[in-house]
């Protein structure tokens, strides 16, 4: 289960994070999709500023999320870390993410909840 911080409509936290200049993050909710790369679509999470990580205004409870977080080497070796999970609880100033093992299991523990 990954605890964070929320302050502003906004994650002060993420579960997997790649602080690399040549990094490249993400959060997006998902759904099974078979004609989306991996059979997985994404609706992406605007990055935010600072000290802020994601804009999450509009996530709810139960729906299906994606962390990614890839590091790009100098020379285009990518490195992927992909973390996916459920929100179990979302208020003013926490979210609790429930983790999976797969992007599957999390979009099937998020219809299981509904």
């Amino acid at each position: 289960m990954f605890t964070g911080k929320v302050e502003l409509n906004a994650m002060l936290n993420a579960p997997v994070y790649e602080g690399h200049k040549r990094g490249k993050n993400w959060m997006a909710a998902i759904q099974l999709d078979p004609a989306a790369p991996g059979g997985i679509g994404r609706n992406f999470y605007p990055s935010a500023k600072g000290d802020y990580y994601y804009i999450i205004k509009g996530l709810e409870i139960n729906t299906p999320v994606e962390f990614g977080a890839d590091y790009i080497s100098g020379g285009g070796n990518r490195t992927r870390r992909r973390w996916y999970g459920v929100v179990r609880t979302l208020t003013d100033s926490q979210i609790e993410i429930e983790q999976f093992p797969t992007a599957r299991a999390a979009v099937e523990a998020g219809r299981t909840q509904e």
